[in-house]
């Protein structure tokens, strides 16, 4: 019974994902602006807690032109995926840029000493 419930859940969730193509109505009010998030967070997958991917979308919806009123949740989702690949490319900038700085740091110390040898 198990396995005819799980294989259910993924026919339920593969027809979901063709449905999200399709342009829907903006939610209107709290409950189903909440609704309407669980079903893209459902359709992307966990990239980060609950909360921040909510505040991606919140912040999305609000820059849509004021002529928009329906949009395909699929739209979302490939925002929330763009906003996660932003989060690990700055962490790996940030990673990088760190090293360097620990570099210079080493080879102007380093340079000193040479200079200091050589003066004494």
């Amino acid at each position: 019974m198990s396995k005819i419930k799980a294989l259910l859940a993924a026919v339920v969730l593969q027809v979901k994902r063709i449905l999200a193509y399709l342009p829907t109505d903006l939610p209107v009010g709290k409950t189903a602006m909440h609704a309407f998030y669980d079903d893209i967070l459902e359709l992307a997958g966990k990239y980060a807690d609950t909360q921040s991917m909510k505040w991606v979308l919140s912040t999305k919806i609000m820059q849509l032109d004021q002529n928009v009123s329906r949009k395909s949740k699929m739209f979302f989702v490939k925002i929330l995926r763009k906003a996660a690949a932003n989060q690990v490319a700055s962490d790996i900038v940030l990673d990088i840029k760190t090293a360097n700085k620990k570099l210079l740091r080493w080879l102007i110390n380093y340079k000193q000493k040479l200079l200091q040898t050589k003066q004494e």
